[in-house]
């Protein structure tokens, strides 16, 4: 018999919100701190949807949005309404890593996050490469 371990979620923001900086600096590769020291109201979440995406183009990231319905490749940042209100998850072939405190116990591959279920709604995905590619299409 073989066990598979649950895989955990390791995404964390600083305090009660700044959940854009961790799923954008896992999704680029920029650093934490880099991405604060330009834009540092990314740590209240005081960023638009369209301020992020001009800010990755100026570090010449290849920004694309998906609507919820279409395929979107992965790895991938999605905007999804928690009811609380609305914030940032990563997805990448592992699971779903949603770096709010109440979620770090809940494990990324759970069939729950994987289908958004947890959330009232998955409001859009960007995917964010260096340049475009041709990345797996996921659904």
């Amino acid at each position: 018999m073989t066990f598979k371990f649950p895989v955990p979620q390791y995404l964390r923001q600083q305090g009660a919100m700044g959940c854009g900086v961790s799923v954008f600096a896992e999704l680029t590769g920029l650093s934490r701190a880099e991405i604060l020291h330009d834009r540092p109201q990314g740590e209240e979440d005081g960023l638009t949807v369209r301020e992020w995406e001009e800010y990755l183009s100026t570090k010449r990231c290849f920004v694309r949005q998906y609507r919820p319905d279409e395929p979107y490749p992965l790895p991938c940042a999605h905007l999804v309404h928690a009811g609380g209100g609305c914030h940032w998850i990563f997805q990448d072939e592992r699971g779903v890593f949603d770096p709010s405190p109440s979620f770090q116990y809940m494990p990324a591959d759970d069939p729950r996050m994987l289908n958004f279920s947890v959330y009232v709604a998955r409001i859009l995905t960007i995917a964010v490469t260096r340049s475009p590619d041709k990345s797996t299409v996921h659904r």
